[in-house]
């Protein structure tokens, strides 16, 4: 079988910022590919481009070999190029706070990432590169070999039309683990708002190791109850609990979360009991009535006569007096407006958030 062996001689090139005059590249004992296509030679063996194999992960010192059904002659054309996630930014709409642009990010999140993230190709730079010489004794062959070590991260090789895919990465496991690390960051310093913006572009690069994704997923809870205690300040309560659905999809049994939820549902339940009684419907004031208590069941001190009656008896004489003190305006008076424990508003989510250093 035919064999590509031998060394190369580079001409003058910048690796890593430092000028070398020339490199030596042994690339050991190589065999020829028999059928046509496009091929990367990694680790002194020849690795098929195809659609049906996914994206290759080579070094930074993979080459190519091009094996067309013409003749070919070296050209300058072949470029190795980046590509790089695009994820268009959600506007604030006029007059809107800023806790609603968290809220459709956070519904954008738990969409298909191929929904909102684009991949594009990079002008900056405009890409490496590649020398281009024929294969001795093998006219419709060129190796490519990229002029400088290729930087970790998504690349296409571009030139001419070829029927495979062209598109490989170089030790993605370090891209990946890049743009975990300031998702770890925003964690630890508890900057929820700046760390979803650190999740999207992890998401981008699908993050693998456990770790990485509970933190992606404390972030996003993290959001929504902060988004959830804005909402509910704002009297927004279809917001807040909009919100917190997406929350409870990710985390159960977490002490923040469930005490806003109780808080959103109690609220919601009173004011539906509310609209009830000004409908003189009772049976739907009543039920919601129950909802409330159920929610919160101290929510209104003194609704429940401490007696050892049945739960379910004494749960029925609550929210009969709480549908009487809806209908005196006794309840309202003491629906107390929502103010959270601690102040929600935090650096970075009432003003536009600052990108985390990667």
């Amino acid at each position: 079988m035919p064999l590509l062996a031998g060394i190369v001689f580079r001409w003058p090139t910048e690796i890593w910022g430092y000028l070398h005059l020339y490199r030596l590249i042994h690339f050991g004992t190589v065999p020829l590919p028999q059928a046509i296509g496009l091929y990367a030679i990694h680790n002194n063996s020849l690795v098929e481009f195809s659609h049906e194999t996914g994206t290759p992960d080579f070094s930074p010192w993979v080459e190519f070999l091009f094996y067309s059904e013409v003749s070919l002659y070296p050209s300058g054309r072949w470029v190795v190029k980046r590509v790089i996630p695009q994820i268009e930014p959600i506007s604030l709409q006029q007059g809107q706070p800023l806790w609603t642009q968290w809220l459709d990010e956070l519904e954008r999140f738990g969409r298909q990432s191929s929904d909102w993230i684009r991949w594009s190709l990079s002008n900056d730079p405009p890409g490496v590169k590649c020398w281009v010489r024929a294969v001795p004794g093998q006219r419709a062959m060129v190796r490519i070999t990229p002029s400088v070590p290729v930087r970790p991260g998504l690349y296409v090789l571009t030139g001419v039309a070829t029927p495979s895919s062209t598109t490989f990465s170089v030790q993605y496991e370090k891209l990946r683990e890049k743009h975990a690390s300031p998702v770890r960051k925003a964690v630890e310093q508890k900057r929820w708002a700046e760390g979803l913006h650190a999740a999207e572009m992890a998401r981008a690069y699908g993050p693998r190791d456990n770790q990485a994704k509970r933190d992606i997923e404390e972030i996003r809870v993290r959001i929504a109850v902060k988004v959830a205690q804005e909402a509910m300040s704002a009297n927004r309560w279809g917001d807040a609990e909009k919100s917190l659905d997406l929350a409870a999809k990710l985390q159960t049994g977490d002490a923040e979360l469930a005490e806003v939820q109780s808080e959103v549902w109690y609220h919601k339940a009173i004011i539906a009991a509310r609209e009830a009684t000004a409908k003189q419907d009772w049976d739907e004031a009543a039920e919601e009535c129950e909802a409330a208590l159920a929610a919160k069941p101290g929510g209104l001190a003194g609704t429940s006569p401490v007696r050892a009656d049945s739960p379910s008896a004494v749960h029925g004489r609550s929210a009969g007096r709480l549908v009487h003190g809806l209908l005196t305006g006794w309840a309202d008076a003491r629906l107390p407006r929502w103010q959270p424990r601690s102040n929600p508003v935090e650096r970075g989510f009432t003003e536009a958030p600052q990108d985390l250093p990667i």
